[in-house]
């Protein structure tokens, strides 16, 4: 579920894209936004979804793969056929789409919507899935799938450091104050390397928490602690977090410290009382599937309400907005459901090594 709320944190924060007139954004009066007086923290500070996902799949990598890796027990060959199987297929499909669209919407209004570099050069980048590995001008196509291309380069980077080194906090550590580095040279990689790691030494802390006797009691109070820091975080995007200097640090306080610690509390409650909020779970699974999708749905919206000639201030509605997330997820579920996973066991059955 936390993974689902990654991912529609992202959504709000990207809302702002339906007042784009091309590539130029206009003033939005963020006050007048949907629902803003309860979700005023995602529409200022949603952009903080992609660290906590980042982090999160530090925690599952080594939670799932670190001593398979390790060990040999599962080759590169399938580790990489499993990533591409899951990742690839909804990336082809929404990177043509926004293509498509991409060269009506300049047909038609003779400029592109939101991201302007979208060439032969770049769509060759996300072909590759390398968007956001240093190679481009700018983001461009379905814009979002950045983070998703700094994930491939982390299975690398991961898949490589556990065959080379030990899974150890020393060596984790030392990759995250390297991604924390290299975000003074370059951002994205820089966020992606940095969360990942943490989330890794979140999985052998939580390990050595499981080992001993003091499961019980952190499973307790480690919670309280991190719905109070949530709460300061809350506070600090609704002042002193506006500012650049406080974004940075906001930044910071959340990568490093909120969002390692709730991963930790989450991981250890449930350990004591099973699986939790089962139902939802599904935000969970169609993650991938509404954080790739929710551009390409706001540029169908946009080019419809554009068609026949709608003002844009309907995106201000509260009806839009609820309207727009259940269409979103109904999506998402289909995309899951029919393209997802059937490509998945598709090339799954074809590719891995047969056991």
């Amino acid at each position: 579920m936390l993974r689902g709320i990654a991912a529609l944190s992202v959504v709000f924060w990207h809302w702002q894209h339906l007042f784009f007139e091309g590539t130029r954004k206009p003033p939005v009066a963020l006050e007048a936004l949907p629902f803003y007086d309860v979700f005023f923290a995602l529409y200022s500070k949603g952009w903080l979804g992609v660290d906590l996902f980042f982090c999160l799949s530090g925690f599952i990598f080594y939670w799932l793969y670190s001593a398979a890796v390790a060990g040999a027990a599962v080759s590169g060959r399938d580790f990489f056929v499993l990533r591409f199987s899951r990742l690839y297929p909804l990336h082809l499909a929404t990177l043509l789409a926004v293509a498509i669209g991409q060269a009506l919407f300049l047909r038609t209004t003779e400029s592109y919507f939101v991201y302007a570099h979208n060439d032969a050069y770049h769509f060759v980048l996300n072909l590759l899935f390398a968007p956001a590995w240093g190679f481009e001008a700018s983001p461009s196509f379905n814009a979002p799938v950045w983070s998703v291309s700094v994930e491939v380069a982390l299975y690398v980077l991961f898949f490589g450091l556990c065959r080379l080194l030990p899974v150890r906090p020393g060596v984790l550590l030392a990759a995250a104050a390297a991604g924390l580095v290299l975000m003074e040279v370059y951002l994205p990689l820089g966020r992606g390397i940095s969360a990942f790691f943490i989330g890794g030494c979140v999985y052998l802390a939580y390990q050595r928490i499981v080992a001993s006797s003091r499961t019980e009691a952190l499973a307790r109070w480690l919670p309280w602690l991190a719905a109070a820091l949530w709460v300061l975080a809350i506070v600090f995007a609704s002042g002193a977090g506006q500012s650049y200097l406080g974004a940075r640090l906001m930044h910071l306080y959340a990568a490093a410290l909120l969002f390692p610690l709730t991963v930790l509390a989450l991981a250890l409650v449930e350990t004591r009382r099973g699986h939790l909020m089962r139902r939802a779970s599904i935000l969970g699974d169609i993650s991938y599937s509404s954080y790739l999708l929710h551009f390409p749905l706001q540029f169908a919206v946009v080019g419809f309400v554009v068609w026949i000639g709608l003002d844009r201030g309907i995106f201000y509605s509260a009806w839009t907005f609820v309207a727009f997330l259940v269409l979103l997820l109904a999506v998402s579920l289909a995309s899951h459901r029919f393209l997802e996973l059937p490509a998945q066991r598709l090339l799954r059955r074809h590719a891995l090594t047969p056991r």
